[in-house]
């Protein structure tokens, strides 16, 4: 079995069925996501969710079901930086 919950401030990951183990990290923030699939992976609904996140990723999502659903959420955790010509009153 593999689980990954994503929370507001962190992400824990579990993994085995008979010996297991949890893993917690810090979710600072995403700066992009997209997914792969193969011919295969889209007539089952399996794909790679890619993240490029703020820090270092150590999820492994490939091979999950339903990529959709989880490229979905992780947009709404981009993060939002101004251009880089516009100009920030601070």
């Amino acid at each position: 079995a593999y689980k990954i919950h994503f929370y507001q401030d962190k992400i824990v990951v579990e993994k085995g069925f008979f010996n297991t183990s949890k893993k917690q990290m810090v979710f600072m923030g995403i700066t992009s996501v997209s997914i792969e699939k193969s011919l295969f992976g889209q007539m089952f609904g399996y794909g790679n969710v890619i993240v490029d996140c703020v820090g270092k990723w150590d999820v492994d999502t490939k091979g999950i079901k339903n990529p959709n659903e989880l490229e979905a959420y992780l947009q709404t955790r981009i993060v939002k930086t101004a251009p880089r010509n516009q100009f920030v009153q601070m």
